[in-house]
């Protein structure tokens, strides 16, 4: 049986800035809800800062945005990326942006973190109209 990574956060946003100098990330407008004026609606940019855990050897993970309901045939957004895993008690944290992210209607979405093929983490993204 693989062993799969600990995710140790997964946070959506507009942008992650690693700094140069000193390898820090930092994570810029994060957003667990989002409100826009009319549907369907298109972010030109979503970022998700990943750190993870527990793992050894390279590591495939798979980033997607679902439909709550999961009435859409296929994510409307996902990316993948290959993490190495050199010292299992090291925590490796990671970016990944999502372009032209389309959300058809008002609703929740789920946002997913998967590794070597299963779900690791998820976490709701609401879209709808201000109040």
């Amino acid at each position: 049986m693989a062993v799969l990574p600990l995710p140790l956060a997964m946070i959506v946003c507009d942008h992650v800035w690693r700094d140069p100098g000193t390898d820090k990330m930092t994570i810029l407008g994060a957003f667990s809800a989002i409100d826009v004026s009319e549907f369907p609606a298109v972010l030109p940019e979503m970022a998700v800062y990943l750190a993870l855990t527990d793992a050894h050897g390279k590591v495939p993970i798979k980033i997607q945005i679902i439909d709550s309901p999961e009435a859409l045939p296929a994510p409307i957004a996902s990316a993948e990326l290959r993490l190495d895993f050199v010292d299992p008690i090291a925590t490796i944290e990671a970016a990944v942006v999502l372009d032209n992210v389309r959300f058809p209607s008002a609703g929740e979405y789920r946002l997913q973190m998967f590794a070597k093929g299963e779900l690791l983490i998820e976490r709701r993204i609401v879209i709808g109209y201000p109040e």
